[in-house]
């Protein structure tokens, strides 16, 4: 239960309580922390002492994948991609890659070469490959969706769109 939700109940213990179910609840979580380490500990530690590099730059990849590249392209599918949206785009993701490669600009190693050597595919690619997967869902969606007829509207006034030709 949250603190606003027992303050809201209105009784005077209502702190304390918060404060009892807070000290039970790190209590748990360091109960379980502790049980796994006895099972796995020394498991564990030694595989984080010999793991290659080539496992480690598997596990950034994964973070690369699941964390990073959500988080930067959250909504990407309406997107606008102009120039400077691109640039904007492959300046942050090369920015994550080069701290995750341990290099900066200074060291004057190629964007190129860093993704192959982490195996990452450009954002750019995965971002224009997801819009044209929503596109396609678009033309292929049945007339009375939404998107569909948001995407298929055409604006009072708009030129492009008026059948009949221009009478000059």
């Amino acid at each position: 239960m949250s603190y606003r939700a027992l303050l809201a109940c209105g009784t005077p213990e209502a702190p304390d309580r918060y404060r009892q179910a807070k000290r039970s609840a790190a209590t748990a979580v360091a109960e379980a922390k502790t049980r796994a380490w006895e099972e796995f500990g020394e498991p564990m530690e030694n595989d984080f002492r010999t793991a290659s590099k080539r496992s480690a730059s598997a596990v950034i990849r994964t973070l690369h994948r699941s964390i990073f590249v959500p988080t930067l392209t959250y909504g990407h599918e309406l997107w606008v991609m102009t120039e400077r949206t691109r640039s904007r785009v492959q300046a942050a993701e090369m920015c994550f890659i080069r701290w995750v490669a341990g290099l900066s600009l200074r060291d004057r190693v190629r964007s190129s070469a860093i993704r192959e050597e982490l195996r990452v595919e450009p954002l750019l690619l995965c971002v224009e490959r997801s819009q044209m997967r929503w596109l396609g869902h678009l033309v292929r969606m049945p007339p009375g969706r939404l998107p569909g007829e948001v995407f298929r509207a055409c604006p009072s006034g708009c030129c492009h769109c008026d059948p009949t030709p221009d009478k000059r």
